[in-house]
């Protein structure tokens, strides 16, 4: 286990969120793969350092989309050391966002009860009303310090149409007012903070990576071979997958490739531009593990999101990390939530359109490969000392006792 020190105080963590191990998550259509790293590294990082606790809402597509109406209580092991409570709800809406609200609230209860002698620290993540309240709540009747992590606020989720809408309409306001009660906050961009929380003690992690603990060799593709282009992800507008596709088409190379992994509402668009286009190599969703394989076999990594979409100023794209860990060159547009000290480790899409992600594109298949390799081992050792997640949680940690 990693400590840094023999003489830290005893802290006992409580952590609310959607945490399942790993292979669960790729299991479930309605799990996001990135969140769950996300909180899987924060429970693990602090694990680490202190005892933690973990109540878990498993991620279900709700009936009638999803089959499943009852979620019964259950254990999950996160890890060899942490195992989460996973607990009951009924997966109906309305009835849904209610029972998990009394159920984290009674679960958490418990645990702090039971923990009553030590100093409790509670971690949310998010401000989902049915996680947030319910952790206020009892962390205010034990007198215990609360924090948020906020990693995702509803700007694109919610269409606020029909009698949906009205619920939504509550839950945003509530998310939206509800994070300057937290005692601290963790946010994944500092436009977060200065908007929701300007006065509450707060720090930005946008992310992590585990040490990989057998060395990786990369290698540079020789362009007498075929030269990759390769993005993954989710596959909707808010990615930028419609600007990837029409600069791509704009390249004539018979040599490039653009290799496509995940799934979402704009899979069938890919699935015909590849029809048409055999060039273009959709891989369907795979196991993590074997698309950060595939991305080291690439000539160029891309994250075409649009940086005019409102949400991209309150998020961090997690693909980066992942990219640049890989040794490859990775373009990206501008987005806001990207800190200015990964800046001299990206390449800019500068203007947004087709013809300009082309040309970038071509830019780098006729780069000096040995300038190239330069900035993506800086960007790879970068990516290792800085935002490796003993680094990261020891931040976390060190910010929240202070709180």
């Amino acid at each position: 286990m990693y400590v840094t020190s023999k003489n830290l105080p005893s802290v006992e963590f409580f952590f609310v969120g959607t945490a399942i191990s790993q292979g669960l998550c790729e299991s479930l259509e309605a799990c996001s793969v990135a969140g769950n790293k996300f909180q899987l590294n924060v429970v693990t990082g602090l694990g680490n350092i202190s005892n933690i606790n973990v109540i878990t809402v498993q991620p279900f597509t709700m009936y009638p989309k999803g089959k499943k109406i009852w979620v019964k209580a259950n254990l999950c092991d996160l890890n060899e050391h942490i195992k989460a409570l996973l607990i009951p709800f009924i997966n109906i809406p309305v009835f849904k966002q209610i029972s998990i609200t009394i159920s984290i609230f009674f679960a958490l209860v418990y645990k702090l009860w039971k923990n009553r002698s030590s100093k409790c620290i509670v971690i949310v993540y998010n401000v989902f009303s049915p996680f947030s309240i319910p952790t206020l709540i009892a962390s205010k009747l034990f007198g215990c310090k609360c924090a948020a992590i906020i990693a995702d606020l509803p700007f694109d989720d919610y269409d606020f149409k029909g009698w949906r809408g009205f619920l939504q309409r509550i839950d945003f306001y509530v998310q939206i007012h509800i994070i300057s009660k937290f005692n601290g906050i963790i946010a994944l961009t500092q436009k977060i903070i200065e908007d929701f929380a300007p006065l509450i003690p707060s720090i930005v992690i946008e992310g992590g990576i585990e040490i990989v603990k057998e060395p990786i060799e990369y290698r540079n593709p020789e362009k007498s071979n075929n030269f990759i282009c390769l993005y993954s992800g989710a596959l909707n507008e808010i990615n930028g997958i419609s600007l990837l596709l029409a600069s791509f088409s704009l390249i004539t190379n018979p040599n490039f490739r653009l290799w496509i992994f995940g799934h979402g509402p704009l899979a069938s668009l890919i699935i015909n531009a590849a029809a048409t286009d055999k060039r273009i190599v959709y891989w369907g969703q795979l196991s993590n593990d074997q698309v950060k394989k595939h991305q080291r076999e690439a000539a160029v990594l891309i994250n075409p999101r649009p940086s005019n979409n409102k949400i991209t100023y309150y998020t961090f794209p997690s693909k980066l990390i992942e990219y640049m860990l890989s040794g490859r060159p990775v373009i990206t547009t501008k987005l806001s939530g990207i800190s200015k000290d990964y800046y001299e480790h990206l390449i800019f899409l500068e203007k947004e359109t087709p013809e300009n992600l082309a040309n970038l594109i071509n830019n780098i298949y006729v780069s000096d490969p040995d300038v190239i390799n330069e900035k993506c081992f800086k960007a790879e050792d970068f990516i290792r000392t800085k935002k490796n997640w003993h680094y990261q949680s020891q931040l976390i940690y060190d910010f929240l006792i202070t709180l």
